[in-house]
């Protein structure tokens, strides 16, 4: 599954939960969402789902990774006299019912979503990215076969 793939199902699944917009907040559904593989840094950044658009907030960090994976427009980058919370509010501002990973999410952060989206209905989602990643596609299910032919080797070369 691509990337944009993986983005149209976001989008189908923010229409399906009746929500404007979906915060997403969790590393790995992140890398996931992206298509990167890179667990290094916490909380690097946001994808912002619409039922129309899709955005990365990013540090510069991950800057290169994402533009190769996906169109600079989808890209916003937090840093320097701009921060996350100015670039998401941009991004939603026009959302009235946002749903946000009510599992990944920290109550400070989340605190921190309602001061600044003030107005806006939050609603907690449970595992929309997750009930997204349990259909693997064949360069999954090939990845997934190839580490269960490596963890089957016996363990004598230890």
């Amino acid at each position: 599954m691509t990337p944009q793939d993986r983005i149209k199902s976001a989008q189908q699944a923010v229409k399906s939960e009746g929500l404007d917009a979906f915060i997403v907040s969790g590393n790995s559904n992140n890398y996931f969402l992206a298509g990167i593989a890179d667990s290094i840094a916490a909380n690097a950044f946001y994808s912002i789902v619409t039922k129309n658009d899709f955005y990365f907030v990013a540090t510069s960090f991950h800057a290169k990774q994402l533009k190769e994976k996906l169109s600079p427009e989808n890209i916003r980058l937090a840093g320097g006299t701009v921060g996350f919370g100015e670039i998401i509010y941009g991004l939603l501002k026009n959302s009235t019912k946002i749903g946000f990973e009510s599992r990944q999410l920290t109550y400070d952060r989340y605190l921190g979503f309602k001061k600044l989206l003030k107005g806006k209905i939050l609603v907690p989602v449970g595992d929309m990215v997750e009930r997204i990643r349990m259909i693997k596609d064949a360069q999954e299910l090939a990845l997934v076969k190839k580490a269960a032919t490596i963890t089957d080797k016996p363990s004598s070369n230890f």
